[in-house]
This record gives structure tokens, C-alpha cells and sequence, in this order.
């Protein structure tokens, strides 16, 4: 065995370990390092190694192993992505939801439940929220059907189509606003949440509060099917509350309501009627009449609720051309409210919500005298009277009308009085079209805005206020029209200014409906119209008159 040590390293090698041509090559190295004393440069091989075959295959075997590690690495960063962006998708969405509880939650208001205001109660109790009885899906469902009753998306001005189940044309379709059709199904999956395993419902707190809501939308909605829906869940509602007879009272005349606009208007007049008399202090169950509100309650919600009854019970005698018997409807319920609102010097000392009360049967009383003047202008024109039947006193109350809920509007917004000039945004020339007359839109005062009991109830009074008096301006310049008056264009442009926008996207909820509006302004050109002929006459009278 042979044995050659390098100088320069000491590095001992096994010649016989290594081929020939390494022997050649390490004994040129050896002389020259001898020699020179520095290694030669090294020739590249005649063979390089890459021709080889198992080297080829080397170089395939690892880029396939390479790809598989990119192809690996990027399958991680994909499902590392995936996991980010999903727990961030979760956070936000579950932080959206935490914020809808915080805002559905409430203060109590003592004084506000004192005099029966109740907000919206949403399954949380009187905390407001909602309850964990629901589960997790069926409290996101109700938060969804709240966020979109209060929050209106940009879509909320188009309507979907449904078809319709019931009624007297099955099967046909039915336009609604999309906002209303989503939050009828948020809060029907929401209480399907709380079925039992047999399919009925647990009718609890809980469910209550919802089927209330979920009725509420079914009236907004309208149509004969979900009037139908509504009526049902208005019926559990009562039975649920038998032990409360004022809540009894609240939810028959509701479905008194229902029955009248399904056209039944024989169980209509039977819930009213059952209405009114769960709301009297001393009972009469066997034989409920309008003859006994002779009384108001003491309760401030069964005052409110015997009002609203009333008000339906006259509504559906004028329609049912019952002139004598709506007549002494609203001259009873003007009666008792009267009995209801103390005199004015009291009221420097009651609270946000027992003002509110009393402003509510103050709009009430303006609504009773509204229709009284119709009905006593319709009992007189079809009299002995008939070819000229007096207006001046029907024209009184129709001015009686308008200035309280004129009054109410100033109370509930705290403003001045409407300004009877001519309209601000309307052009002077007399164009039909439809144009703004009010280029802002007014504000509830501060004393009930800052309460979610009293706000939505003073927004809701506010817009009737308004429109009873438009309406009892507009009907006072159709008196003015027929005999010739030149007051009609200034009661119409009154109409106009107390009206204010037009609803938006035919939501009625807002305010007065695009086409009883330009009715309204149609009207009002007419007049506009008339008053100038009548005054370049009258100048050009003048100017032929002799001197």
C-alpha cells in the first residue's frame, strides 16, 4: 500500500483507492507543487459529468422535488391567507352585530312607562337588545330585520316581487319594498328559532315581541296575503295577554284595523267594539258599545287606545255612508278628549313624556274636528239645502282643524309658525310639476329626540299633524274654489307649505304620497291661474272705464 502526503495540506491518500487517472493527476500535481512549489491549473475533462444520464436524472428527480416544495409553500401562504382573511371577515361581522346590540339597547325611562310610551321591544327585555333565548342565528336574524327596518339600504326604494298565496287572485304577483320583504324573512327565521321539536312555538316573551314586530311589517307591507299573516299574529298576540287587558284592548283594535282594509267589515266593527270596551274602567263584556265611552279611562294607554278605536269607528261610518252615527262618534270623542287635557296652566310642570300624551289627543281632537266638518258638510248638501248648502261654519272647522294641528307641529319641533307667504322653493310662474316646496327637513325638539321611547312616537305625530292640516287647508280651497273666492290659492299654498316634500319613492311612511301631492299642486296652479285672469281683468276693467 502506498501512501503520497501532500506539503502543503498533510493530507495523507490510499493510492489504491482511487482510479488511474487520479494517479496521474496526483503525481503531477506532486512533481509540479516539487517543482514550482504551486499547484497547475486543473484542465476540465474531456467527459464532462453533466452528460451523464444519472446526472440528467438527478437534475429532473430534484426540479420535480423543488416545484413540489414552491408548489407546497404556496398552498401554505394560500391557507394562511385564507385563515387571515377569514378570521378578519368573522371579526368584522361578528363587531357589526355587537354594534346593532349596542345601539338596540336601551335606558329605562321611568317616567316614559309611566305614562304607557313603550319602545320597540325586540326579545332583550327592558334593557332593549336582544334575548340569548334566541340562539346565536336567531339573534343575528332579528339584529338583521332591525338594522334594516332603521337603516334603509340604497335598494330600499325598489321593490321585489312575491307572489301572492291568498286572497281573491291566487297566484298573482304582488310589488312590495324590499326593505319591508327583507326584515318579514329575518324575523320569521328568527322565531322559527324558538319552535319546539314538534314544530310549535314556545310562546314566551320572547316570541311575543317578535310576532309584534313580524306584524307590524306584514301592515307595512299591505298586501292581502300579509294583512292575513298579520291578523293571525295579532290574534296570538291577544290571547297571550289575557291577564293585560289594556294590551288586549291595543292589539283588538289593531285587528279591527286589519279586518276593515280585508274587507270584513262585520268582525271589523267587532273588534273595535271589544276594543273600546277593555279599555273602560267599569266593564261591560256581554254588550260592548260606543254608547259607554261616555267616561275616558284612567289610563294613559287605554285613553290613547279608546281615541284610536274611535277614530276607526268614524272613518268606517262616513265610508259606509252611517253620516248620523260617525257624527256622534266624533262629537262623543271630541267630548272626552276634552276631558282628558288639563287646562293650559298646568302644563309648565309636566314631564317630556306626559306633554307628548296630551299633544297626542290634541292631533287626535284635530282629526275628530277634521272629519266632523266633512260629515256635516256631506249631512247638509244632501239636506233640503242641497243646491246651496252652507259652508261657513263647516269652513271654520276646517280652520279650527289646522290651526291645532298647526299648533302641534310648532310643539313637537319647536319652531315658529308656518309661514303663509308664498311657498319658498316654488316657482312663480304658474307650471304644473313636481318641485320640493321645502328644501329642509324640520326636527323633532330635544325634549323627546333623546328618547327612544318618545322619538319614533313624535316623528309619527308629527307627520299626521301635518298632513291634517294640508288636508284641511286643501279641503278649505276647494270651498273657496266652488263659490268663487280668491282665499283658495292662499289655502292651497298653505296646503302646500304644511304638506311639505312629497314621500320619497312612494314610502307614505315620510310623509304625503306623490300623487295626493301633485293633486294638491295641480290644485293650487288652477287657483294660481284663475287669480291672475281674475286680475288682469279687474286691470283691464279698469282701464277702459271712462275718467
Amino acid at each position: 500500500m502506498s501512501w503520497i502526503r501532500c506539503r502543503s495540506t498533510r493530507l495523507a491518500i490510499n493510492l489504491s483507492t482511487i482510479s488511474p487517472r487520479t494517479h496521474v493527476h496526483v503525481a503531477r500535481v506532486r512533481g509540479f507543487a516539487d517543482n514550482q512549489g504551486s499547484l497547475p491549473p486543473v484542465k476540465p475533462d474531456p467527459t464532462p459529468e453533466y452528460t451523464s444520464g444519472r446526472y440528467i436524472q438527478d437534475r429532473f428527480g430534484g426540479s420535480a422535488v423543488s416545484a413540489f416544495k414552491n408548489l407546497g409553500k404556496i398552498f401554505a401562504w394560500v391557507g394562511y391567507g385564507t385563515i387571515v382573511v377569514g378570521l378578519v371577515t368573522i371579526t368584522a361581522y361578528e363587531g357589526a352585530h355587537l354594534w346593532i346590540e349596542n345601539k338596540m339597547s336601551i335606558q329605562p325611562d321611568g317616567d316614559a312607562e309611566r305614562w304607557g310610551w313603550e319602545p320597540e321591544a325586540w326579545s332583550g327585555g327592558k334593557f332593549g337588545g336582544t334575548s340569548s333565548a334566541l340562539g346565536l342565528y336567531g339573534r343575528h336574524a332579528a339584529r338583521a330585520a332591525w338594522f334594516t327596518l332603521h337603516y334603509n339600504s340604497s335598494l330600499g326604494g325598489i321593490s321585489s316581487i312575491s307572489p301572492v298565496h291568498s286572497g281573491s287572485h291566487s297566484g298573482s304577483l304582488s310589488v312590495v319594498d324590499s326593505d319591508l320583504h327583507n326584515a318579514r324573512l329575518y324575523l320569521e327565521s328568527a322565531i322559527g328559532c324558538m319552535k319546539n321539536q314538534d314544530g310549535t312555538l314556545r310562546l314566551d316573551k320572547v316570541v311575543y315581541d317578535l310576532l309584534e314586530r313580524h306584524a307590524a311589517v306584514l301592515e307595512r307591507i299591505g298586501t292581502r296575503a300579509a294583512l292575513v299573516k298579520a291578523r293571525d299574529d295579532y290574534i296570538l298576540l291577544f290571547e297571550g295577554c289575557s291577564e293585560a287587558e289594556v294590551s288586549q284592548a291595543k292589539f283588538a283594535v289593531k285587528l279591527g284595523n286589519i279586518c276593515n282594509r280585508l274587507g270584513d267589515g262585520a268582525s271589523a266593527l267587532a273588534w273595535w267594539l271589544q276594543g273600546i270596551n277593555l279599555t273602560r274602567d267599569d266593564k261591560n263584556i256581554d254588550k260592548p258599545t260606543t254608547t259607554d265611552a261616555r267616561t275616558p279611562p284612567n289610563s294613559p294607554t287605554a285613553q290613547r287606545t279608546l281615541v284610536t278605536a274611535l277614530l276607526a269607528l268614524s272613518a268606517y261610518y262616513t265610508r259606509e255612508m252611517r253620516l248620523q252615527e260617525a257624527q256622534e262618534i266624533e262629537e262623543r270623542a271630541i267630548s272626552l278628549i276634552n276631558a282628558m287635557i288639563p287646562p293650559t296652566s298646568a302644563s309648565a310642570s309636566q314631564t317630556a313624556a306626559q306633554t307628548l300624551h296630551y299633544t297626542y289627543l290634541t292631533q287626535r281632537k284635530s282629526v275628530f274636528t277634521l272629519h266632523h266638518a266633512e260629515v256635516t258638510h256631506a249631512i247638509r248638501s244632501h239636506s233640503v239645502l242641497k243646491k246651496h248648502p252652507p259652508i261657513k261654519d263647516t269652513l271654520t272647522e276646517l280652520s279650527t282643524a289646522a290651526s291645532i294641528s298647526e299648533q302641534v307641529a310648532r310643539a313637537l319641533t319647536e319652531q315658529p309658525a308656518f309661514d303663509s307667504g308664498i311657498l319658498p322653493g316654488l316657482s312663480p310662474d304658474p307650471v304644473i310639476g313636481l318641485v320640493n316646496p321645502l328644501a329642509s327637513k324640520v326636527v323633532i325638539a330635544s325634549s323627546v329626540a333623546v328618547s327612544p321611547s318618545l322619538r319614533p312616537v313624535a316623528q309619527s305625530l308629527l307627520r299626521d299633524a301635518r298632513l291634517t292640516a294640508a288636508e284641511a287647508w286643501d279641503l278649505s280651497g276647494v270651498l273657496y274654489s266652488e263659490i268663487g273666492d280668491g282665499k283658495a290659492m292662499q289655502c292651497f299654498e298653505r296646503a302646500l307649505v304644511c304638506a311639505g316634500e312629497p314621500a320619497v319613492a312612494g314610502n307614505d311612511q315620510e310623509g304625503m304620497s306623490t300623487k295626493a301631492w301633485e293633486a294638491l299642486w295641480g290644485r293650487y296652479v288652477k287657483a294660481k291661474e284663475k287669480w291672475a285672469k281674475t286680475k288682469d281683468d279687474q286691470v283691464k276693467k279698469n282701464e277702459t272705464m271712462p275718467i
